[in-house]
């Protein structure tokens, strides 16, 4: 990181020609996705909480199972199991959860966004209601803050790396 912070800055300081927009959108690009990374990984926070049919939770729990207090409720209203028509096995789980009396479909890699930096998925679920009826699941709440910064990091870098190819080209054809 400081190697590439100082060749960043000695590149910004001899700013002379165009050319440099490349080098700049490559090498900051990736700047800004590493220390993004290296943030984040003390600010990304899991939290799991356990969602019925029968009331509504506010509640979550981290990975050393101390009570967190989330900033909406939740509480499962139905949830689908879609199975193969040809040996019955399931290929899809989905769960109608109303949050905030907002009602959303959360499905296994379908999260749901809560809000540009937290987003929950679709964990597990229980199975031992009646008739096999499902009426708790657990839901992932995964808070990123720095999850644009890096992929506005990462569009700079390959956006750097495009017009670089292009300019490679360019300079082929006239050879």
């Amino acid at each position: 990181m400081v190697n590439l912070t100082l060749t960043l800055f000695h590149r910004l300081h001899t700013f002379k020609t165009k050319k440099h927009w490349t080098f700049i959108a490559i090498h900051g690009g990736l700047w800004l996705a590493l220390f993004s990374g290296l943030v984040s990984a003390g600010d990304t926070e899991e939290l799991n909480a356990l969602v019925g049919n029968k009331e509504e939770t506010s509640t979550a729990y981290d990975k050393a199972f101390r009570q967190t207090s989330l900033p909406y409720s939740l509480r499962l209203k139905d949830f689908k199991i879609e199975t193969n028509a040809a040996d019955g096995s399931p290929t899809q789980y989905s769960a109608l959860v109303l949050v905030d009396g907002k009602l959303v479909e959360i499905a296994v890699n379908s999260p749901y966004a809560v809000s540009p930096t937290e987003d929950i998925y679709l964990m597990n679920f229980d199975s031992t209601g009646e008739n096999g009826k499902v009426d708790l699941c657990v839901l992932m709440i995964e808070r990123q803050p720095w999850k644009y910064p890096m992929l506005a990091g990462i569009c700079l870098l390959l956006l750097g790396i495009a017009i670089w190819c292009i300019n490679i080209n360019k300079r082929t054809d006239r050879q």
